[in-house]
């Protein structure tokens, strides 16, 4: 399965976070401008030792790769 969003479940509380989620424009995922958040499918994903920083990058035209907090989604 391919989305356009990060999700982050804490096991304790079984509740869980996004990251990359916002609505954007209903135009070409290629033409969006905002490369604060995924606009096409992620591909692929890493997870620091302690847990605390991702790394997820995106297919597409535009690819990209962004570094978030897992704690924050930021």
């Amino acid at each position: 399965m391919i989305a356009a969003l990060g999700v982050v479940m804490e096991t304790e509380t079984c509740r869980q976070k996004f990251y990359g989620g916002k609505e954007v424009e209903t135009t070409s995922k290629s033409e969006g401008d905002d490369t604060k958040f995924h606009r096409d499918d992620i591909i692929s994903l890493d997870i620091s030792v302690d847990r605390e920083l991702v790394v997820t990058g995106q297919t597409g035209k535009s690819p990209s790769v962004h570094v978030w907090n897992s704690t924050t989604t930021e």
